[in-house]
């Protein structure tokens, strides 16, 4: 294992990562903005009407409405 890697994996780069930082802010090298966009912001599986578990299509009623009888008067060119 190189070199580089073994100071990934034992913290050493992000050692020196945030001692360089903190010498950059002490001497206002840094601006510390912090941005939020709203276009990442995602919605939990079940607020995006995702099914819950264990229901189904065929274990629900189906919903329907009653059709109006049509009536010799709402016949098209029953004026």
């Amino acid at each position: 294992m190189g070199c580089s890697r073994r100071w990934q994996r034992d913290g050493t780069w992000k050692r020196i990562l945030k001692q360089l930082q903190a010498r950059a802010d002490a001497d206002g090298l840094i601006t510390w903005d912090v941005s939020v966009d709203s276009t990442i912001a995602r919605a939990h599986q079940h607020a995006a009407g995702a099914r819950k578990k264990g229901l189904s299509n065929e274990n629900r009623p189906a919903a329907s409405t009653p059709n109006r009888p049509t009536t010799d008067s709402d016949a098209p060119g029953a004026d």
